[in-house]
């Protein structure tokens, strides 16, 4: 343990993680925007929507019992219908990072600068893939319980201007924190579920030295085409269904979340395609999906795609 200790406080071991601060702040200001304000202004415009709609059922409603019973049913609504949105669009967000990050470094040619600076690769990459991966999702998730919350506080101020106290109902209740606290207890499986996406994108940013859309999602695209007239016209006998699943979902769809809901779906069973992104229904198959040998599989295979990135970035050049 001692050894560890002096390991950890040496001035190389400091020095490699200062670096790595500096780079993901360098990450944050140069997409600070993206990850910060437009959340922030998506999270205001469906704020303001619920505001509405509370206010509106108080102000006409007579009824004090339904009142409660319907403020009930509107922040739990307000929180799914908040957080969803705001977590799809970090994942467009991610996507578009992930796409541009190692390939715009070549392309503008600050990879010339960065390579005469003490900053390993391996640095860099990790400094790529945590906004995408752990920071913005994390944000997302923080950003939707403090709005939540604040919700909670403006409904009960507005329900006290005619009398009636929800301050017990809305912010003690432990019905009502449930939700954003399965929400945010998601979060690794998240993480662990996006890794293949993470990894590919990122290899494929590495690599192209064209555009990096056609090549990240083309080729998958057309793989895919060709297993499927294969199989329809050869009688191979393959499970298309499965294959796409399993395969170019998670490769391509990893950072949607909630998108493992797919990957637990029988297309013969029509009842479980209604409401699958219900968060109920999200959260169960999140732990289902847990426990298996595809989840733990796709793990792996994220990490070697990061490892192949970052061996990429060693001996890539300038565009």
């Amino acid at each position: 343990m001692t050894t560890i200790t002096k390991e950890m406080n040496s001035p190389l071991t400091q020095s490699y993680w200062k670096t790595l601060r500096h780079l993901i702040r360098r990450e944050y200001w140069e997409y600070k925007t993206l990850y910060l304000w437009v959340p922030l202004v998506l999270s205001l415009c469906i704020a303001s929507i619920f505001s509405y709609l509370a206010i509106e059922t108080f102000f006409v409603s007579k009824n004090s019992t339904y009142e409660v019973a319907a403020m009930k049913s509107i922040m739990v609504e307000f929180y799914a219908n908040f957080a969803w949105p705001l977590l799809w669009t970090i994942s467009f967000v991610g996507l578009y990072h992930l796409m541009s990050s190692l390939h715009d470094d070549r392309q503008d040619r600050s990879i010339l600068f960065w390579k005469s600076l003490p900053v390993s690769d391996l640095q860099t990459v990790v400094a790529k893939i945590s906004f995408p991966l752990v920071f913005g999702p994390l944000l997302v998730l923080v950003l939707s319980v403090l709005t939540y919350f604040v919700f909670c506080l403006l409904i009960s101020a507005i329900a006290g201007v005619k009398g009636l106290n929800l301050f017990s109902v809305l912010l003690l209740d432990t019905e009502m924190w449930k939700m954003p606290l399965k929400a945010m207890s998601l979060l690794p499986i998240y993480i662990a579920w996006a890794l293949p996406t993470v990894g590919w994108l990122l290899m494929v940013s590495a690599w192209s030295k064209s555009r990096v859309f056609p090549w990240a999602f083309g080729v998958p695209f057309l793989a895919m085409l060709i297993l499927t007239f294969s199989n329809f016209h050869l009688k191979f006998g393959w499970d298309i269904w499965w294959i796409l699943n399993n395969v170019f979902v998670r490769l391509l769809g990893g950072l949607l979340p909630g998108i493992w809901t797919i990957a637990g779906l029988n297309p013969q069973l029509h009842s479980e395609a209604h409401n699958m992104f219900a968060f109920n229904s999200v959260y169960t198959q999140a732990w289902e999906q847990f426990g298996g040998l595809k989840f733990w599989m796709g793990i792996v295979l994220g990490l070697a795609f990061i490892f192949i990135a970052v061996r990429q970035r060693r001996y890539a050049e300038a565009i």
